[in-house]
């Protein structure tokens, strides 16, 4: 996976999505967003096994492909960051 997004829109999509992560979990996952990137665009999502919230986000994907990643620790290094783009890639 390969993308290039506007720091400030995905930052906000990440305060959405992280709205229901619980701070403790018995399930690790459940404090990661699932970032997509595919023919249809950018879309992150996460859950907490009852609710389930999803938001898309503009963005320029190079390659296809999904991962999960800690979503707080995700704001918090997106939010420190000067440039006005992000560019996240992964095997």
């Amino acid at each position: 996976m390969k993308i290039a997004i506007e720091r400030e829109k995905f930052a906000k999509a990440l305060q959405r999505v992280n709205s229901i992560i619980a701070t403790r979990t018995m399930l690790p996952v459940l404090s990661n967003v699932l970032i997509e990137a595919g023919e249809n665009g950018i879309v992150l999502t996460s859950t907490d096994l009852e609710i389930r919230i999803s938001t898309a986000v503009e963005g320029e994907v190079s390659e296809n492909g999904k991962v999960t990643v800690n979503a707080r620790k995700l704001l918090s290094l997106v939010n420190c960051f000067s440039a006005s783009k992000v560019e996240l890639e992964s095997d």
